[in-house]
């Protein structure tokens, strides 16, 4: 495990089964180098989705985790109220959407929308880990609390 860490207290942790997944894709995808950077691209799109809406949501990152699941942001502590939350969580997805519209707009090669949707559609995905599971919590915990 490679460990980053900034002066602001955040870290980045990067761990080979990151680049075992890109590779993964690599092999299924049938487009060889260019479905990895494509990947790598859609991937940090998303995530600059995420951090850009924690940074206006002014909740501030503690650690980012590159592991075989995908990345994973993790909040500071503190509770930031569901609107912040759900604006964070939903940045990611909006973020892969736009891209993978703007690849499909500007004729890239089809790998490049794919990519940026398959991330779109992943995170979605109610599965410990992912933005979807995410909303869902959010959700029931909003549902559990009457409001």
């Amino acid at each position: 495990m490679i460990q980053i860490r900034f002066r602001a207290g955040s870290r980045v942790e990067i761990w080979p089964g990151f680049f075992g997944m890109l590779a993964l894709w690599w092999e299924l995808s049938g487009t060889g180098e260019m479905a990895a950077v494509a990947m790598l691209g859609a991937v940090a799109l998303h995530e600059s989705g995420h951090l850009l809406c924690f940074w206006r949501a002014g909740i501030p990152v503690r650690e980012v985790v590159l592991d075989f699941r995908g990345v994973t942001i993790r909040p500071g502590v503190g509770l930031y109220g569901w609107k912040k939350t759900l604006l964070a969580v939903s940045g990611g997805c909006i973020c892969s959407i736009a891209g993978a519209a703007a690849c499909w707009l500007l004729g890239l090669p089809d790998i490049w929308w794919q990519a940026s949707a398959a991330a779109a559609v992943y995170s979605l995905l109610p599965l410990p880990g992912t933005d979807g599971w995410e909303m869902v919590r959010m959700l029931l915990r909003i549902r559990d609390a009457g409001c």
